[in-house]
């Protein structure tokens, strides 16, 4: 699966000392399953204390896409590109023409290190939200990032109309027998995607699919094999969201 998935968040255990517990699972993988390994590494957001997993290979488009370099195709430009919407205190989202301030040296900090084989990279400390939430949503692939307004600020989105995405994987197991995995769980204010077309849900959707699509092709199992793409939409209104 090395080159389907950007991410993975590790959010069921905070072992002590992370980076070296993950380090040591790392180089055990890399000497056990071989090379396929080497584009994984460990990423350590010490504010937080939130892990993930990065797929290095994946990694440098999407991180291109917020330092404004040239993608190689339009369709590559589409499916890393990423929306900005900022919470304002009032709880009104809106969008932003582009990313938060403090985000691209964090971004020119990881394309420097991350061509490297080390199999963990620790972030700089002292990371607020307004830097580190919308940084977990480039990391983990969604296409819209919130950015909090404050350092301060703990509620989020409280009954704001969001259009939900979840992205799933439909794989036969035997015939009349489906499996599914959940890939990711995202979610976008209405109010943004009324005022951008790009966003709407049936473009969405579109986008998403095509773009797990093919990168599931790059895999090469037979077609008959092949996951199916399912992006499943819906609207929901929450008294409080978890960023």
């Amino acid at each position: 699966m090395d080159v389907c998935w950007l991410r993975y968040l590790v959010d069921v255990a905070a072992p002590y000392n992370a980076p070296g517990v993950y380090s040591n699972l790392l180089e055990a993988l890399r000497q056990t399953c071989g090379p396929v390994f080497l584009t994984v590494f460990h990423l350590y957001e010490p504010s937080s204390e939130q892990s993930f997993f990065v797929n290095r290979s994946l990694l440098p488009r999407r991180l291109a896409s917020i330092l404004s370099e040239p993608s190689t195709s339009i369709s590559d430009s589409e499916s890393d590109a990423i929306s900005f919407v900022l919470l304002s205190k009032d709880g009104s989202p809106s969008q932003l023409l582009s990313s938060p301030a403090s985000l691209p040296p964090i971004v020119k900090f990881l394309a420097a290190l991350s061509p490297s084989l080390a199999p963990s990279i620790s972030l700089p400390p002292y990371m607020t939200q307004e830097t580190a939430v919308p940084l977990a949503a480039l990391l983990l692939d969604y296409p819209i990032a919130y950015v909090p307004c404050s350092p301060e600020q703990a509620n989020f989105l409280s009954n704001v109309p969001l259009d939900v995405y979840e992205c799933r994987l439909a794989l036969e197991l035997e015939p009349g027998s489906e499996q599914e995995h959940t890939l990711m769980k995202f979610s976008c204010p209405c109010a943004i995607s009324e005022v951008d077309t790009e966003l709407v849900p049936q473009r969405m959707q579109e986008r998403l699919r095509r773009n797990f699509e093919l990168r599931m092709k790059t895999l090469g199992p037979s077609e008959n094999r092949m996951p199916r793409v399912r992006v499943l939409h819906s609207t929901k209104t929450m008294d409080r969201v978890a960023l």
